[in-house]
């Protein structure tokens, strides 16, 4: 539990508790999930899963701010288009944005916790995608559609 980051053992003194931190279950995730062949489509899932609630308590709940927020995130991935690692950074952005305005503290840790895989699958996909007829088309729609929504 201290090499997980949940106690702090001080000798002579005794083991304390720690405060959660999100990103020790974050890089939990990262190195467990990552030790796996074939993992980013489990991954994929998982994202799908909490990305569909996340809209649905976005629709409700998004402040003028965080619209604004996710339509600067929006600008940002269609200048980025053509660069797969630009462009995956700013669509996994664009999508935290979107997972941030459900304003659901748990949506949120959970999307937190897998994010740096979330982040690497964004750039594979781009990467293989990108040369593709039509994507970035696709892409630009398919974004402007959530955001709409």
């Amino acid at each position: 539990l201290a090499m997980l980051g949940f106690l702090d053992i001080r000798h002579g003194k005794g083991a304390y508790v720690r405060q959660a931190d999100i990103n020790v279950l974050s890089d939990f995730f990262t190195f467990s999930l990552a030790q796996q062949p074939d993992i980013l489509d489990d991954v994929m899932q998982a994202r799908i899963a909490i990305e569909c609630q996340a809209i649905r308590l976005a629709c409700e709940r998004a402040t003028e701010s965080d619209l604004k927020r996710i339509g600067s995130k929006l600008t940002r991935l269609m200048d980025t288009l053509h660069d797969p690692v630009e462009g995956g950074a700013a669509d996994f952005a664009f999508h935290q944005a979107i997972v941030e305005a459900g304003h659901s503290e748990a949506l949120t840790t959970l999307y937190g916790a897998i994010g740096e895989l979330l982040r690497r699958s964004h750039v594979q996909r781009r990467q293989v995608t990108v040369s593709e007829p039509g994507i970035v088309d696709y892409l630009v729609e398919a974004h402007r559609e959530v955001f709409l929504s």
